[in-house]
């Protein structure tokens, strides 16, 4: 792999990796979904492009890219956690409309 094509895949690695962290951030923030889901539109794009050029992965970058793949499924699991609870939250609410609408 020439020195060019291994720094852009480094600056790439760097930048899903940061993309990684802030939407981890913004999930643990209750922040608005759109954000997001422009991120995770980002990062789906950087994965795309380093398939596309076909770069020869090094170790190096495999030790970065399986710490990538762990983060992700945390950010994962977080997210359908924060999802499950909202859910639950919703459904009991709705349970304590109908109750009160019902003594009426």
């Amino acid at each position: 792999m020439s020195q060019t094509h291994k720094i852009q895949l480094d600056n790439q690695l760097l930048k899903l990796e940061e993309i990684s962290n802030t939407i981890s951030k913004l999930i643990h923030d209750n922040t608005d979904l759109s954000q997001i889901q422009s991120l995770d539109m980002l990062r789906k794009k950087i994965i795309k492009d380093i398939q596309l050029k076909n770069f020869k992965i090094e170790n190096s970058h495999k030790k970065t890219i399986v710490s990538l793949i762990s983060k992700n499924e945390t950010i994962i699991a977080d997210f359908n956690n924060k999802n499950s609870n909202n859910l639950r939250n919703i459904q009991n609410e709705k349970r304590r409309s109908q109750a009160y609408l019902r003594s009426y």
